[in-house]
């Protein structure tokens, strides 16, 4: 009732996204699958879900344990969120090129109590529109539906990939080639993504980090929400969020899905079959809630009340890394063709892993 007596309209949508925060509590998460209350932690210090525990600092992948892996998350600092930096992970020649300063918060929720981190107390988030200043407890809050149409912030507008990711195998090297058959796996780079490529509002970050003597491979994990769904699902230039990784063996995109790029296209079955879409209470205060009241258009006439946004649930990106090498990770998230309907990209936990993915099969994202 104290909402309805708040006459101004900011007030009010502030006030409508405390309510629906206020009625996720500790309870509630605890049945959403994904959240930290639902996540068991074996006696190995692993935890059920895959993702790193906070407290031992142990990874998963046959119980291997690397000592004082615990985390060290800094009030601002975007690596030390996702587990990097530390003492015992360090990283060298870190950056973040971001024009729009509000393209990315270190926080310790995001929305509600669905998307908390993942392990320590802090995630990080990417995004092609704006986040606001985290509140003191670290809560980032937005306003319903605030994704769509989005926001055109002040960064990166241009048709280049941030270096080193290139869009062709071979285009490194200054001899590109786009034929995929045979030897030439195009699975990890970005053909016929970025033949007309145009990027807006991108944000870039990077860093190079060396893997323990008895590693063999690194996983981090990873939720997507874009007010692009379903809209775009059907096209192939839709918003994209790169994970480019240079090893000794390796060289390429790891945030794929099937051998695809992470767009709204190729996580779509993903996003229905999950149903994080709409009025999900996962979605509640994150920007990409609430439905537009008629049927969809666009082949997505399936919903009645067509979706504002959808999601991918938090899952592990999982890359190559021998023991003792040095990897070169660059992250990139950005709008494509217009700089509207708004991406979000979370990141967390960090962590190197046992067993050995192989590139173009167990390697990238593997949702579901």
């Amino acid at each position: 009732m104290k909402c309805a007596a708040l006459a101004p309209l900011l007030a009010l949508a502030a006030c409508t996204v405390d309510h629906v925060v206020a009625q996720l509590t500790e309870a509630t998460a605890a049945t959403i699958p994904g959240t930290t209350a639902d996540v068991a932690t074996a006696s190995d210090g692993s935890t059920s879900d895959g993702s790193a525990s906070g407290s031992s600092g142990e990874t998963t992948g046959g119980g291997c344990k690397f000592d004082d892996a615990a985390p060290c998350e800094g009030v601002s600092d975007p690596f030390k969120a996702i587990g990097l930096g530390c003492p015992t992970t360090p990283i060298a020649g870190e950056f973040v090129d971001a024009d729009e300063p509000s393209s990315y918060r270190v926080a310790a929720q995001f929305g509600n109590a669905y998307w908390v981190a993942r392990e320590g107390a802090q995630l990080l988030a990417l995004t092609t529109g704006s986040l606001p200043i985290p509140d003191a407890n670290g809560h980032l809050f937005l306003v319903a539906g605030s994704a769509q149409p989005g926001v055109d912030n002040a960064g990166q507008n241009g048709d280049d990939l941030p270096p080193p990711i290139y869009p062709f195998p071979g285009s490194a090297s200054g001899t590109p080639f786009q034929d995929c058959d045979g030897e030439n796996d195009c699975s990890y780079s970005l053909p016929f993504i970025w033949v007309n490529g145009t990027a807006a509002d991108m944000i870039t970050l990077g860093f190079s980090v060396t893997a323990p003597a008895d590693a063999a491979g690194f996983a981090l994990d990873v939720a997507w929400l874009s007010a692009e769904f379903p809209e775009r699902a059907e096209v192939s230039d839709g918003d994209l969020a790169i994970v480019w990784v240079i090893s000794e063996g390796f060289t390429g995109n790891l945030a794929t899905v099937e051998g695809a790029a992470l767009t709204a296209e190729s996580v779509r079955s993903y996003v229905v079959e999950g149903q994080l879409v709409g009025d999900h209470p996962s979605l509640a205060a994150t920007g990409f809630d609430g439905v537009e009241g008629a049927a969809c258009d666009y082949g997505w006439a399936v919903y009645p009340s067509c979706p504002r946004g959808g999601a991918l649930d938090w899952t592990a990106l999982r890359g190559p890394a021998g023991p003792g090498e040095t990897i070169a990770v660059t992250i990139a998230l950005m709008d494509r063709q217009d700089p509207f309907a708004d991406t979000t990209l979370l990141l967390d936990a960090w962590r190197w892993t046992c067993e050995p993915c192989v590139p173009g099969s167990t390697c990238g994202l593997l949702p579901g």
